[in-house]
């Protein structure tokens, strides 16, 4: 590759010829490179998300995402946290937000905020405004729940099991506020999060009552597959939900 000549170094032929295909191959790499930190920042990301966090939280990291990433495009679904949990394992999504536990190992979990499950009722209901509602007068209620696959529903089907309360669902809903209008029609109780239900409490649409020895709270968390790539645009809002 060089002739030493005197006190000098000269590149040979072979020498001239790797030199001009190594600078070659270096502003290829400094492209790609380029290229691929652009792709990042520019998507797409695709999220899935509970409808409790999809409708009051998200909105806002999104928002706040946008500003330090312009160009990045975020493609959200919203469903169950059941629904989302799987489209996170089978690669469908490549950040989730649910509602409560998961079940898989595979699945990377980190708490952000907690959140409550208030039972609802007419306002005329006997249970209205009441504290310390035995568990075991639930039995004879008309019960509107959330779906098959919703946290909410299976951490309130859990903590009543628990008290010996089996509960056989009248209306089953993906939609909280089609089962917001039935109770406020008076055609049944409900338990649902309180986010999704501050409004129509404030407005009196609604009662809340308590029931006793039952507390349902529960934590929002962003998930993701333990082998996943993390990118900047992921992490960036990762450590939005953490503010």
């Amino acid at each position: 590759l060089f002739d030493r000549i005197g006190r000098s170094i000269y590149l040979t032929g072979p020498g001239e010829l790797l030199l001009e295909k190594t600078n070659r191959l270096l502003a290829l790499y400094h492209a790609l490179n380029r290229d691929m930190a652009l792709l990042e920042e520019e998507g797409p990301l695709r999220l899935g998300s509970s409808i409790t966090i999809g409708k009051e939280l998200l909105p806002g990291f999104l928002t706040r995402l946008k500003e330090r990433y312009p160009a990045l495009r975020a493609e959200v679904v919203v469903n169950n946290s059941d629904h989302v949990e799987r489209a996170v394992l089978e690669n469908e999504i490549d950040i989730g937000f649910v509602e409560g536990a998961t079940r898989h190992e595979a699945i990377y979990r980190e708490a952000f905020y907690r959140d409550r499950l208030v039972f609802l009722c007419h306002p005329g209901h006997a249970f209205a405004g009441k504290r310390g509602v035995p568990p075991e007068t639930l039995a004879g209620e008309d019960f509107l729940y959330r779906e098959k696959g919703s946290a909410g529903r299976e951490l309130a089907d859990g903590l009543l099991a628990a008290r010996g309360v089996q509960i056989r669902p009248l209306w089953q809903s993906i939609s909280t506020q089609t089962i917001v209008s039935a109770v406020r029609a008076g055609l049944g109780v409900a338990v649902l999060p309180y986010l999704l239900v501050r409004d129509a409490l404030g407005r009196g649409e609604v009662a809340a009552f308590e029931v006793e020895g039952i507390a349902p709270e529960r934590s929002f968390a962003i998930i993701r597959h333990r082998n996943k790539y993390v990118t900047r645009g992921m992490q960036a809002l990762e450590e939005i939900c953490r503010e």
